[in-house]
């Protein structure tokens, strides 16, 4: 397997979650998928609040935009869990040098989704399209877990990806 490219791990990092709310509705689409992704894996906590709170924090950038105000709360903590638990599932694996693990759900198809195609999907858009695709056998997921049913049914109600000629019978 060839690899291309480099990590390095930023000394520094800065969050301002208000930014969210200057970015399009895909692209906050996209963020999403990845933190059902992460909290499908890792956290119950951040799961629940994005099951109660998913469509509108989609639609106001995570409680930044007017009319969002009753999800800011709720969005800051799962952006913050979300980051928290990503940290813990990768921080042992920054280079990728280990490929079996559990924050690799949804990495099926994701790779020729996002690499392949002329106009490709984003990374969230991506995994949304294998997770809804693919089984991920339960051995991966932890019993904390929500149904994989339920993981895909969430994906697809607020993750969906904009129309692709990717997702076409003919494709």
């Amino acid at each position: 397997m060839i690899r291309l490219g480099a990590y390095h791990a930023p000394i520094h990092t800065f969050l301002d979650f208000s930014f969210l709310k200057t970015l399009p509705e895909a692209q906050t689409r996209n963020g999403f998928a990845e933190l059902v992704k992460i909290a499908s894996v890792g956290d119950k906590e951040v799961w629940d609040l994005l099951v109660k709170h998913g469509k509108k924090l989609v639609e106001t950038g995570f409680g930044y935009m007017a009319g969002g105000e009753d999800v800011r709360d709720p969005g800051q903590q799962i952006c913050e869990k979300g980051i928290d638990t990503m940290l813990e599932l990768e921080t042992p694996n920054l280079h990728e040098l280990g490929l079996d693990r559990v924050i690799a759900f949804g990495h099926t198809w994701s790779p020729t989704l996002e690499l392949t195609p002329q106009i490709p999907l984003r990374h969230g858009h991506a995994i949304t399209v294998s997770t809804s695709t693919v089984f991920t056998p339960t051995l991966l997921i932890p019993p904390h877990s929500p149904p994989i049913m339920l993981c895909i049914v969430l994906t697809n109600r607020l993750t969906w990806p904009t129309p692709s000629p990717l997702l076409t019978l003919e494709a």
